[in-house]
C-alpha cells in the first residue's frame, strides 16, 4: 500500500506535468481493463465506431505516456481530445450517462491548463450536449419521453448540464487558484530561507572564530572548518552526531562537557578561557561563550558555542609578566 501511495505523489513545484503523467499512467492501466469488454461488446453489438474509438484513444494515451518530448501543452491538448471524444462518440451511442466524459473533460483540462481552458471547454462541453440533442442522432437513452427531439427539451437538458458543469469548474479552479497562490508564497518563502541559510553558512564558515552548535545529547548539529582544524581533522570530515568525547582527550572533554550541561540547564558560559591542545602537542587558548539554544516555545534544544583563538594573547601576557618579574 505504501509503494501505491508514492506513485500517488506529486511534486508540488511542478505538479501540472506531474498530475498529466498520473493521468495517463491510471488511464493506461484502467483503459485496458475496460477497453477489452469495451471493445467485444461494442464490436459485437455492431457499434464499429465506438470500438475504433477505444483502440484508438488506448494508442494516443500509451504514446504520451511513453513518447513524452513533446511540449506539456501539446501532451496536455492531445489527453483532454481524447476526453472530448470519448464523451462524444459515447453520447452517440450509449447514452446520457455518458455525459460524465464531458463533465470529466471540462474538469481535467481546468486542472492541467487552468480555470480560462477550463471554462472553455466547459462551454464546449455544453455546445457539444445542445448540438447531439438538437440534430437528433444521440442514442434513444437521451431523448426525452414527451418532447423527443424537439429543441426546447434540449435547451433545459443544455442548460442543466452547463450549470452543472460550470460550477464544478469554477469551483475547481478556485482551489486550484489558492493552491497555487500558496505554493507560491511557499516557494518564496523557501527561496528566502535558503538565500538567508547559504549567507549564514557561508559567514561561519568564513570566521576564524571555531562555531559550533549542539542539540539536546550535546551531539555536533552544526560547526565550521575552524573547529575542524582545531581537533586536527581535514575539511571533509563530518562530525555530526559526534561529541566532544570523540573528538578531544577524556580530561579536557570532561571540562567541555561541564560547561556545556550548566549551559542546558539554563546557565551562559560568558567569556572564559579555555585551553585545548594541538595535534603537535602545542597548547592552544580560546576564549569561549556558549549559551542555551531555545524553540519558539521557550524551551532549551541544544546550545549556541563561539571560540576566539587567544593564544597569541597569552604568549603576549606570559612574556611581558616575565619581563616585569625581570626588571623587579
Amino acid at each position: 500500500m505504501g509503494r501505491f501511495a508514492d506513485r500517488l505523489f506529486i511534486e508540488p513545484d511542478n505538479w501540472r506535468p506531474g498530475l498529466l503523467k498520473l493521468l495517463l499512467q491510471v488511464s493506461l492501466a484502467l483503459g485496458f481493463v475496460i477497453y477489452v469488454p469495451s471493445v467485444v461488446i461494442s464490436v459485437y453489438s455492431g457499434l464499429w465506431g465506438l470500438a475504433i474509438i477505444d483502440t484508438l484513444a488506448i494508442i494516443v494515451i500509451f504514446a504520451l505516456l511513453y513518447f513524452d518530448k513533446l511540449p506539456y501543452n501539446i501532451r496536455s491538448l492531445v489527453f483532454l481530445g481524447i476526453c472530448y471524444a470519448l464523451g462524444t462518440g459515447l453520447m452517440l451511442t450509449v447514452g446520457s450517462i455518458s455525459q460524465i466524459y464531458l463533465f470529466g473533460f471540462s474538469i481535467v483540462a481546468t486542472l492541467l491548463l487552468g480555470l480560462r481552458f477550463g471554462l472553455a471547454s466547459s462551454a464546449l462541453a455544453s455546445i457539444t450536449v445542445f448540438a447531439v440533442g438538437a440534430v437528433g442522432i444521440a442514442a434513444p437513452e437521451m431523448l426525452s419521453s414527451q418532447w423527443g427531439h424537439d429543441l426546447k427539451s434540449w435547451f433545459v437538458v443544455t442548460l442543466n448540464f452547463a450549470l452543472i458543469s460550470a460550477l464544478l469548474t469554477i469551483a475547481i479552479g478556485a482551489i486550484i487558484g489558492a493552491f497555487e497562490v500558496a505554493l507560491n508564497r511557499a516557494v518564496a518563502v523557501k527561496t528566502s530561507l535558503d538565500e538567508e541559510r547559504t549567507l549564514l553558512r557561508t559567514l561561519i564558515d568564513t570566521l576564524p572564530d571555531v562555531v559550533f552548535v549542539k542539540d539536546k545529547d550535546l551531539r555536533f548539529q552544526l560547526y565550521n572548518p575552524a573547529l575542524l582544524d582545531l581537533v586536527g581533522l581535514p575539511l571533509d570530515a563530518d562530525v555530526n552526531g559526534k561529541n566532544v568525547f570523540d573528538l578531544y582527550p577524556r580530561p579536557m572533554a570532561d571540562l567541555f562537557n561541564e560547561d556545556d550541561q550548566r549551559v542546558l540547564n539554563g546557565s551562559s558560559v560568558f567569556n572564559k578561557e579555555e585551553q585545548s591542545i594541538k595535534n603537535s602537542g602545542e597548547p592552544q587558548w580560546f576564549l569561549t561563550r556558549k549559551v542555551p539554544l531555545r524553540n519558539p516555545d521557550g524551551e532549551i534544544i541544544g546550545l549556541i558555542g563561539v571560540s576566539r583563538d587567544i593564544t597569541d594573547r597569552k604568549r603576549f601576557e606570559a612574556e611581558l609578566s616575565r619581563v616585569i618579574m625581570h626588571l623587579q
